[in-house]
């Protein structure tokens, strides 16, 4: 069997028998399921609005309501229809002239002086939207006609419009999304949570955490709650390292509550009777984790952002006999945990290292020995403690180094470039274990640091190389791995330090 689930196996086998009717309906409309969550106590935002007719779009106070909210509708999909306000404009004033301005969706109009002191001009309050739109009353009324008409329906039919609390990021996530809220997407199947992304709004998605609106998709290891790669499909697909607007690193992010996410999760799929189930959360800064939505046809793309496939996942966990949500949370973290490393490494060919590894490195005799490294991207070359070297048997190369460049005053870089290749020569005939030379730029001067024969394993891979030497008996490692030895290798800042296991 693949690996990938498809749209038609995710309907015929998991949808159909597991997503009773009932249940279905309940995941679509969004009304019911505020409430039915809420009764049961599990979080949801708070509700400003429901609008069911347009007499109810009349009476509305909307000048009641807060500086930012979501209006949407209750039956729709793949994020049509939802409009983030983020920001109120109060009185419609200019806030640099005290002009009285009238701001609409098509842009803003500054009053004629006419206009302006005629007493019969009223100037309703506005909203910013999160892809930059001016929002008055009337176009929020009458984006409100457009949904109850059903332009934004999954079913085509007349709706209902949700005026809702709109969530305020959580810090630790404020950086990594564009104005609007990141959510937390949770396939949950037979009380295990199988899978999970982080969706991050973006320019192109107009502030919305929808993928296929143009946001970005990253990959949750299920075990540690931290993010792993990313994928966004528009305007074109590819997977990201970084977020195009924040700049952020995608990777490495530990998610916040994590734990609560997966029982909410869990709980969620108890009390909607959905077999098959996305459950859609979001970390409000004072809230925590909140459910946003449920979806009983979840999307697959969720499969790419984690690099696996949800087909194994899914029959992994079918037939299980789950004790309770803490069983099924254990279990998600003991199948699923880690399994993205194991996917990198055999699509690239490349070894995932941590921050922090343990290395053998080779003495001047060939006998190993077991150190802690450091591993660096930011280092172009790999260092190792004086201490070390000398216990490794290079404390001749040392004495010989550091007395013939005693003698050496500090240079200027032009002074230094001009002279390094005579001295690197030079040292080089004075010993075989002094093999090169690094140049050491300070507001100083210009100083050399030894270079000695170096030789490794790391994670079972051979590496020999040349490494500088210097001073680090007060820092807790004495081995930093620089880039140039890390070509064969990919780094995950997530990754367990622990792993002498491997020798």
């Amino acid at each position: 069997m693949s690996t990938i689930l498809g749209m038609n196996e995710r309907n015929l086998r998991y949808i159909r028998p597991h997503n009773l009717r009932g249940a279905i309906h309940l995941a679509d409309d969004k009304i019911k399921t505020c409430k039915i969550l809420g009764k049961a106590g599990l979080p949801t935002p708070k509700l400003y609005g429901i609008l069911k007719k347009v007499r109810d779009i009349e009476e509305f106070d909307w000048s009641s309501l807060p500086d930012s909210f979501v209006i949407k509708p209750n039956m729709g999909l793949g994020g049509g229809g939802i409009v983030v306000m983020i920001k109120k404009i109060q009185d419609g004033l200019d806030k640099e002239t005290g002009a009285k301005k009238e701001f609409s969706f098509f842009g803003i109009k500054e009053l004629s002086k006419e206009e302006n002191n005629n007493q019969s001009v009223l100037v309703l309050p506005t909203w910013e939207a999160a892809d930059g739109t001016m929002w008055t009353v009337e176009d929020l009324k009458s984006h409100s006609y457009n949904i109850i008409d059903g332009n934004f329906s999954i079913t085509e039919e007349p709706d209902t419009v949700i005026i809702q609390k709109r969530l305020i990021v959580h810090p630790t996530l404020r950086k990594y999304a564009y104005k609007g809220a990141p959510d937390v997407r949770v396939i949950v199947f037979n009380k295990v949570p199988v899978m999970a992304e982080m969706r991050l709004p973006t320019k192109y998605s107009q502030g919305k955490a929808n993928l296929a609106l143009g946001a970005i998709g990253v990959g949750i290891d299920l075990a540690q709650g931290v993010t792993t790669t990313a994928i966004i499909k528009k305007p074109r697909r590819r997977w990201i390292e970084k977020h195009p607007e924040t700049g952020q690193d995608l990777s490495g992010l530990e998610i916040p509550f994590w734990d609560e996410i997966l029982e909410l999760s869990i709980k969620a799929q108890e009390i909607s009777h959905l077999g098959f189930l996305g459950v859609d959360i979001v970390i409000d800064k004072d809230q925590g984790p909140m459910i946003l939505e449920l979806n009983a046809r979840s999307g697959l793309e969720i499969q790419n952002a984690n690099l696996t496939g949800l087909a194994r996942r899914l029959e992994r966990v079918e037939g299980l006999k789950i004790k309770s949500i803490k069983h099924g949370i254990r279990v998600a973290k003991e199948l699923f945990g880690g399994e993205i490393e194991k996917k990198v490494e055999d699509m690239t060919g490349k070894e995932v290292l941590g921050i922090i590894e343990p290395i053998k490195i080779m003495d001047k005799e060939g006998e190993l020995h077991k150190v802690l490294a450091k591993i660096d991207t930011g280092a172009g070359l790999t260092s190792i403690d004086s201490d070390l070297v000398k216990k490794l048997g290079f404390e001749d190369a040392i004495n010989i180094f550091e007395k013939y460049t005693q003698t050496k005053k500090l240079m200027t870089k032009e002074e230094a470039r001009k002279y390094d290749r005579e001295l690197t020569e030079e040292l080089k005939r004075k010993h075989k274990d002094i093999v090169d030379t690094a140049i050491i730029h300070s507001p100083h001067g210009t100083t050399w640091r030894l270079m000695i024969p170096f030789i490794f394993y790391i994670s079972g891979i051979k590496v020999t190389t040349k490494a500088s030497v210097t001073e680090r008996k007060n820092l807790k490692y004495p081995v930093i791995i620089g880039r140039k030895d890390l070509k064969d290798f990919l780094v995950d800042p997530t990754k367990k330090k622990d792993r002498f296991s491997k020798f």
